[in-house]
């Protein structure tokens, strides 16, 4: 099933928001095809020369080793210029290992990719049940109110994600992880529905 456009704006913009990066439409375009064609690159579908998701994921990948040459500094350990230091961390990481750039830039979109899929999921379904929950509803929309105090909404969906600690928002922290809880992510890797025995050789 195809995604609409506006899942694919808002996973790809949450996602990035961990980088210090403003995507563009090129980019957003090339995402969109890479996401969607995922399932068949991880099975790995018997078609005839590149599909349009491989050959995004390309273009992604070069990209993604351009932003990071721009924007790693070589100072302080190194770091990534602007992104949270859970991605400067990994990126760091990555490369103290053997591995060159463009290996790294398939690592961390691979990474992207999982983390958007997961949040895309749970946005979807926290929506879900605050569409069709007026309890719920009600006593998120006050917890918020109670703790903006009056304060502009655009203040807080502009703060940084590590300043919204659980204590400042207890009943959405807690939604979210019931939610997390009950709607696991699921797998679009094969797995067997019944047991199976190997034989020894």
């Amino acid at each position: 099933m195809q995604k609409s456009s506006s899942a694919h704006l808002i996973s790809f913009v949450v996602a990035f928001t961990l980088l210090p990066y403003n995507p563009c439409q090129e980019t957003y375009t090339e995402f969109c095809l890479f996401d969607d064609g995922m399932c068949n690159i991880l099975h790995k579908a018997p078609f005839g020369g590149q599909t349009p998701a491989e050959l995004s994921r390309e273009r992604l990948i070069s990209y993604t080793v351009q932003f990071f040459k721009r924007w790693w500094r070589k100072d302080n350990e190194g770091h990534l210029e602007g992104a949270v230091d859970s991605v400067t961390d990994v990126l760091r990481l990555m490369k103290s290992s053997e591995l060159n750039d463009e290996k790294i830039a398939r690592v961390q979109n691979l990474w992207i990719w999982a983390a958007q899929a997961n949040t895309s999921l749970t946005c979807t379904w926290l929506l879900n049940h605050l569409l069709v929950d007026s309890t719920l509803r009600e006593a998120l929309t006050q917890e918020v109110q109670n703790e903006l105090r009056g304060e502009d909404i655009n203040t807080l969906l502009g703060a940084d994600p590590r300043s919204l600690e659980a204590s400042r928002f207890p009943f959405l922290n807690s939604s979210i992880k019931e939610l997390l809880r009950i709607y696991s992510v699921p797998t679009i890797v094969r797995r067997g529905s019944h047991g199976y025995a190997y034989q020894e050789r």
